[in-house]
């Protein structure tokens, strides 16, 4: 017995040796590929002298008398700090994921090569100008010098990442940045998934007028007379020649998938000029919205170049300041929402299946074949094609099966499918323009992503909306909003809306400028820009907030930007909660009297702030989900899923039964005849059930912050879950859905309060003060997990504070806690 417990002490000693000494392996590695911020280098790759010197948030400010040169030492610190970030973002725009996931990425790599976004790029680089082309490659040459550097090194310095997923990184190219540049237009647009939506509920027979309760639009009762409407209701059934194996390609469920999410990037910008500010000069501000992640997608920089500066917010692996300003003028961002997408029915000619009908006859299919490597499974071929239109979703991308008829294909239009796409050049010309005039001037080269482009100067604002529009026929059978027949004459694109015939304000009476993604214009179809709109809430509050006050400040407009009460709650908790604060309490269930009773009387004297300190956020944001989640998922079954997000202005027409919407409130599978009174009673009982199981029973002991908690996730704890607890930054954060902060919630069964979503970005832009701005980054400046840079800017964005950025990059060299400095080959050789 001694002997056999002898025997496993020690072989426990040897695991346990094992692993430490493994773990010390790993650790060794993984600190040696953090980023060295003080060196000296000679390269042919620059004409003069450049420097990056570090602040200590290592905020890299480069310092050149070149403007290729500068171009360069951004590629470098880019990959420097964000370098597997870059090659994931690369991978996922040339549909190279599956290589390194498996099949759990198969869905976006077949998206990705059907939209052919990378060799789109690889055409739109010959169309860019002499200028634009000499950055981007001086930019190309920064990055590939620092893998070379990491190439050679041994240790795999940049990222561990490469030790886990692959060592071999591909030289950067100019396409590269191009291409991950349309893969963001791509991820900010939802209309074709919308359309998607539109169809499957009409044909679940939902009514005109409820789908505008949902959708809240212009009623769609005419556009249920459609052919297309007809056609669909007439003709779907499932197609008993469709290749089952394409079915069961995507192994995972597709409701699951980030392609199903029809939920975009949002962002707040406004900005008050010298009229209504305290300084007498404007004072900006812009905070972009998007997933969570860990790093962020922002990195900040600072930027000298031809005798000029520019600091602000990067997107590492595009070598552009996309939110920053320089000496004269600042500029931001917000998603415009445009209907920049347009699906298409396409009948197969059942004579031939390789040709379809056009409005001029048949036309043959233009096919391609394309190889999708998996990791540990062989490779697959796919089949791409596409007409006219555009090309042919096939394998079922974003649920397309459940609206596509037997002996018919689906096409997909899209503004980024042009090859002629200079979009990244209006963006370095922001950061090179010395007036307002001259930044707007190139906005009509932005193709995509559609954005609403905030400028400003000392004197003067202004919104302008930016992008490709496409131009529609007024005859359009379904003007966008659901899938039209391809074959149709006035149906297809005719190009796109000249610049001039966008939305813009400039200069108001007001003297105040803003977008929340709000409805920018009322004109009707076809100028109408889109049907879906981003906001109708945050605007509400921001509007009156900015004009609540006749002069504004620094302090003030900070407080704006994080402003965390909830319009929403202060609209739709008295509709909701009238019948029960003056009806009779022994009509809830004994078992939990006391807990709603107490949860009501919190709701009472509540103000709409969702702080992370009160209860009555959390009260809140679980009984307006169950309700949600009652009146809709009745309706639509399992189409639910796409409506998770609160929905402010549908639950407002169903409380206040507008236009008879609070037939919503019946449910159909009982006999008796349910009104809103009672599905908000019963969803009051079920949330504060779920609360009490959660979090006890004290209601006055229940905190927001408990519950709502913001997850910053690496992409790491996808395929390696046990490093999430090293990768993944997690905290309570404040706001809500509908909160100017936003922090939206999953509003998941297992994760309700969790929010994966909101600001990555803050930046504020005073113009009395010549030489800075304000910013800050919802993680940190490395992606590194290992590095104090990783997550030092999580507690400055948690608290309100930002980075003091400056232009003058002289200041930030003496105080820079580390300098790399580039020398070129021709100084070497003079010196020597």
């Amino acid at each position: 017995m001694l002997r056999t417990l002898q025997i496993i002490f020690l072989c426990c000693g040897i695991l346990t040796l094992l692993a430490l000494g493994g773990f010390a392996i790993a650790y060794y590695l993984a600190s040696n590929s953090l980023p060295i911020y003080q060196q000296t280098f000679i390269t042919k790759n620059v004409k003069d002298t450049v420097k990056i010197s570090r602040d200590s948030y290592a905020v890299p400010y480069i310092s050149g008398l070149v403007a290729s040169d500068s171009f360069f030492a951004l590629g470098y610190a880019h990959a420097q700090d964000r370098l597997w970030q870059m090659v994931f973002s690369r991978r996922m725009a040339q549909g190279r994921l599956s290589e390194i996931l498996g099949r759990s990425a198969l869905e976006s790599d077949i998206l990705m090569r059907t939209l052919n976004i990378y060799n789109l790029s690889q055409k739109a680089e010959k169309k860019q100008s002499e200028e634009i082309n000499r950055l981007l490659l001086a930019y190309s040459n920064g990055v590939n010098t620092f893998i070379n550097e990491i190439s050679n090194s041994g240790l795999g310095r940049g990222s561990p990442e490469f030790f886990l997923y692959t060592s071999q990184v591909a030289p950067w190219r100019p396409t590269d940045s191009l291409a991950l540049m349309k893969m963001m237009g791509l991820l900010s647009t939802n209309k074709a998934k919308i359309e998607i939506l539109r169809t499957r509920l009409m044909l679940e027979e939902l009514d005109g007028a409820r789908l505008e309760d949902l959708f809240n639009e212009p009623p769609l009762i005419n556009a249920l007379e459609t052919k297309e409407y007809n056609f669909f209701k007439t003709s779907l059934r499932p197609d008993k020649n469709f290749n089952e194996s394409e079915r069961m390609l995507l192994s995972q469920d597709y409701t699951e998938s980030f392609l199903s999410n029809i939920n975009l990037p949002a962002s707040n910008i406004f900005a008050v000029g010298p009229t209504r500010s305290a300084t007498g000069a404007t004072i900006a501000a812009n905070d972009p919205h998007g997933t969570f992640s860990a790093p962020a997608n922002f990195m900040l920089v600072g930027m000298s170049y031809n005798s000029k500066a520019a600091i602000g917010a990067t997107i590492p692996g595009i070598p552009a300041i996309i939110v920053g300003r320089n000496k004269n003028i600042g500029w931001g961002i917000a998603n415009a929402y445009i209907d920049d997408q347009d699906l298409f029915v396409e009948k197969i000619n059942p004579r031939n299946k390789f040709e379809y009908f056009t409005p001029s006859g048949v036309q043959k299919f233009e096919k391609t074949s394309e190889i999708i490597n998996i990791k540990d499974e062989n490779p697959i071929s796919i089949d791409i094609r596409k007409t006219k239109n555009g090309p042919v979703l096939a394998y079922n991308i974003y649920g397309v099966d459940a609206v596509r008829p037997e002996g018919h294909e689906i096409s997909l239009s899209w503004t980024g499918s042009e090859e002629k796409d200079r979009s990244i050049e209006a963006f370095i010309s922001l950061m090179m323009s010395e007036s307002i005039e001259a930044g707007r001037k190139n906005l009509p080269l932005l193709q995509v992503p559609s954005q609403n482009i905030l400028l400003a100067d000392k004197n003067n604002i202004g919104i302008f909306t930016a992008g490709a529009v496409p131009k529609r026929s007024r005859l359009h059978t379904t003007k966008g909003k659901i899938p039209s027949l391809g074959w149709q004459k006035n149906n297809g694109w005719l190009g796109f809306q000249l610049f001039e015939e966008k939305p813009f304000t400039q200069n108001p009476g007001s003297g105040i400028v803003i977008n929340t993604n709000n409805k920018t214009t009322v004109r009707e179809f076809p100028y109408h820009l889109s049907f879906d709109w981003g906001d109708s809430q945050r605007i509400v509050r921001a509007t009156s907030l900015l004009q609540k006050r006749q002069y504004h400040t620094i302090n003030s407009i900070v407080e704006i930007q994080n402003d965390t009460v909830s319009i929403s709650a202060k609209i739709l908790l008295p509709l909701l909660a009238k019948q029960l604060w003056f009806g009779q309490p022994q009509q809830f269930e004994k078992a939990i009297t006391s807990q709603a009773n107490n949860a009501l009387d919190v709701l009472s004297e509540w103000n709409g702030d969702m702080n992370p300190n009160s209860p009555a956020p959390l009260i809140y944001a679980s009984w307006i989900r169950e309700f949600q989640k009652m009146v809709i998922a009745d309706e639509v079954g399992d189409l639910y899923s796409n409506f998770r997000n609160i929905r402010p202005l549908f639950l407002e027409r169903v409380l206040r039964s507008t236009n008879g919407a609070s037939r919503w409130c019946n449910i159909k599978q009982t006999e008796e005849l349910e009104t809103c009174n009672d599905i908000s009673k019963r969803a009051l009982i079920k949330s504060i059930k779920q609360l009490k199981e959660k979090f006890g029973s004290e209601v006055n002991n229940w905190r927001w912050g408990n519950a709502h908690v913001a997850v910053h996730k690496s992409n790491l704890s996808v395929t390696w879950p046990m490093l999430s607890y090293l990768t993944n930054i997690v905290h309570e954060v404040p706001g809500g859905d509908n909160t100017i902060l936003m922090s939206r919630m999953l509003n998941t069964s297992k994760n309700q309060f969790v929010s994966n979503y909101g600001s990555t970005l803050k930046a504020i832009y005073d113009f009395s003060l010549n030489n800075s701005a304000l910013f800050v980054v919802s993680t940190g400046q490395s992606g590194h997990f290992l590095s104090k840079h990783y997550d030092d800017q999580s507690t400055l964005w948690q608290n309100k504070q930002y980075l003091p950025l400056k232009l003058d990059m002289k200041i930030k060299q003496r105080n820079s806690v580390g300098t790399i400095t580039f020398e070129p080959a021709s100084f070497a050789h003079k010196t020597n």
